[in-house]
């Protein structure tokens, strides 16, 4: 059935998206961690629940899939590693829309 081939084929899309978003905010989270004053500290995360710290960094990284930064970087590391995965973000969006498209 084509219907059901395409809703497997969005969904499979879907999944890698999150993964990928997923090692994104784990690694956004430890380069905030591990930076002098990264956006851990700024934000007094250290503290926070982990659900909290993991729901923001995954946030981050939607942004970022997204293409609106909203949360800025604090310091170079955090810039660096935002500098590196805009074009990677620009490039796998651009997978992900041609993945659904040549789909249907």
């Amino acid at each position: 059935n084509e219907t059901l081939a395409l809703y497997v084929s969005i969904c499979k899309v879907f999944v890698y998206l999150i993964v990928v978003n997923h090692l994104m905010a784990a690694t956004w989270y430890t380069v905030g961690l591990y930076s002098d004053n990264g956006w851990v500290s700024e934000k007094a995360m250290h503290e926070a629940p982990l659900g909290t710290r993991y729901l923001t960094a995954f946030h981050w990284s939607m942004e970022l899939i997204s293409g609106a930064v909203l949360s800025d970087p604090v310091n170079d590391s955090e810039r660096v590693f935002t500098c590196i995965m805009l074009p990677f973000c620009f490039l796998m969006t651009a997978f992900f829309v041609s993945s659904i498209t040549s789909s249907m």
